[in-house]
């Protein structure tokens, strides 16, 4: 196809949320819909329009450390962590936001606000969908799911002798900025780590569900172990759809997900046995309360790709690593780590290591 350029002014965020809007104002209220909105923000490039960047200039001069105790105590607040959960410390590769000068200082506070205004342009648009749905007058028997794929991303933009024009004001379309590990450290309050990660830090995410006519508003839940597959089941579960067995005369593997249907309704479920991971080398299993992860990449002190054990439900945020305490547990959930990697065919680390040096090779 030919390349295509967007008219002066035009923004993806806006696109996105506009599009969906219209696509709802022309439906037909009495058939179903299904809709997945996917937005790039707030991936970087940061790009935003500049009069959503001024309102957030000057906010986060507070720092990410200050931040970071608020959200938690906030969170505390709303319940959304039990009293139990510990605030981890700042992640040792982060300094202090004292140690920094006020100039330093000030060309953070522009990263946290690039982000947030990325976040509050976003936020506008769920706006218009929402307000779409309820002009169709379909609010209240349509599900919404609000979740991110990923924890906070500590990743550094540009990248090196990268393509991208940079030679424009922050926040403009000549111009490539990310927010960093140092805010991400705070976006992923009380955990560690980040996105690449299988720590919390890296993969607890947010999940905002939406539906008047079968969820009672102000619900939160704390202990239901979910996954992204689990929303397949869930919408053929509201629909009264099966999973299909075949296609195009062809068996389908089953679906793994499970319906969270109770879960929303406030009922109590039966979650998955046990959950498995594997992230570019980076493996883990959760069983109930104990969790197993060895991190291809390394950070900290943490040594790589060795097996590291937490007891979730006494230790959320991965302070304690119990490995040394409990090497039988370690070698049960190794075991079913490597036999679900071999029913699926998950790579190996060291196959990750051969796709690399052949990307390094090209």
């Amino acid at each position: 196809g030919r390349r295509w350029r967007p008219e002066p002014g035009f923004y993806a965020t806006d696109a996105y949320s506009d599009t969906a809007a219209a696509f709802i104002a022309r439906h037909d209220p009495d058939q179903p819909l299904f809709m997945y909105l996917a937005y790039t923000a707030p991936h970087w490039p940061l790009h935003v329009p500049q009069e959503d960047l001024a309102r957030y200039r000057g906010q986060y001069r507070m720092g990410w450390d200050s931040l970071r105790r608020a959200r938690y105590a906030r969170m505390q607040e709303l319940g959304i962590l039990t009293p139990d959960v510990p605030l981890s410390p700042r992640f040792p590769q982060v300094v202090a936001w004292d140690s920094l000068s006020p100039e330093e200082q000030d060309a953070w506070d522009l990263k946290m606000a690039l982000y947030a205004a990325v976040v509050d342009r976003m936020d506008q648009g769920i706006g218009r969908v929402v307000a779409s749905l309820e002009e169709k007058g379909m609010l209240d028997e349509t599900l919404i799911v609000f979740l991110s794929d990923n924890g906070g991303s500590p990743e550094v933009m540009p990248p090196r002798n990268s393509p991208y024009p940079t030679d424009g004001l922050p926040g403009s379309e000549r111009s490539f900025p990310s927010y960093d590990g140092p805010w991400a450290n705070a976006s992923n309050t009380p955990y560690q780590y980040y996105k690449s990660w299988l720590q919390e830090g890296g993969m607890a995410t947010p999940f905002i569900a939406h539906y008047p006519a079968r969820i009672a508003p102000g619900q939160i839940n704390q202990g239901t172990v979910a996954h992204i597959m689990d929303l397949m089941a869930t919408a053929a579960d509201l629909a009264g759809a099966s999973y299909p067995t075949t296609y195009a005369g062809r068996a389908i593997t089953p679906s793994p997900g499970r319906s969270l249907v109770p879960v929303l309704e406030g009922k109590e479920a039966a979650g998955h046995e046990r959950l498995f991971w594997n992230l570019m080398g980076s493996r883990a299993v959760r069983e109930g309360d104990w969790k197993l992860v060895a991190n291809d990449r390394a950070a900290a002190e943490e040594p790589r790709r060795v097996w590291r054990l937490f007891n979730m439900a006494e230790d959320p945020a991965e302070l304690e690593d119990l490995a040394a305490d409990y090497p039988e547990k370690v070698a049960e959930l190794e075991a079913q780590y490597e036999a679900w990697a071999r029913e699926v065919g998950a790579l190996s680390p060291a196959a990750w290591d051969s796709l690399r040096r052949a990307a390094r090779g090209r």
